[in-house]
């Protein structure tokens, strides 16, 4: 036959010009769970699922899990997990990290030294969160650390009296 005829296709019924795209045919696959039909269609990535642009659901830093199986998924949920509290505990609670930007801050600034040592690694290790998770905030724009973090650090470098100040919201916004 010429390129621009007519012709039926042997897997499909109806009638497909030779030389355009053909229709991928639908994949099926079973569920195992006795609450769903036995088998349903794979789906890929269509417009208008509620996922927005870019396939994965929006969770998460850009490593998705989508192709993973539920047991892989966790186990890379739990590495992840242990790499952030890797990353929190080298750069909000090390000593070290939090020396040099309070020697920074105090250098830019130039203000005097910290009197209370834990009260100034404990506030450095604030400052040095919200850089880490938000960048750098303009003048009133402040951020809540979450209380799992703030505990953390309170628990590094404890207040001798147990008197904490905590969130105070700004006076601009």
């Amino acid at each position: 036959m010429s390129a621009g005829k007519i012709s039926m296709d042997k897997g499909n019924s109806s009638p497909v010009r030779r030389g355009m795209r053909q229709r991928r045919k639908r994949k099926w696959e079973s569920d195992s769970s006795s609450t769903s039909s036995p088998a349903r269609p794979v789906r890929g990535r269509g417009r208008g699922r509620g996922r927005g642009r870019g396939g994965a659901s929006g969770r998460g830093r850009g490593r998705g899990t989508r192709g993973l199986h539920r047991g892989d998924a966790a186990a890379f949920a739990v590495q992840e997990r242990q790499w952030n509290l890797n990353d929190f505990n080298l750069i909000v609670l090390d000593e070290l990290v939090l020396q040099m930007a309070q020697m920074y801050r105090q250098d830019v600034f130039a203000l005097p030294q910290d009197e209370d040592y834990n009260k100034g690694k404990r506030h450095a290790g604030y400052r040095q969160f919200i850089l880490w998770h938000h960048g750098r905030l303009g003048v009133g724009v402040r951020h809540v650390i979450p209380s799992c973090c703030v505990w953390a650090i309170r628990d590094k470098y404890p207040d001798q009296y147990g008197q904490y100040t905590g969130y105070i919201p700004s006076r601009l916004g």
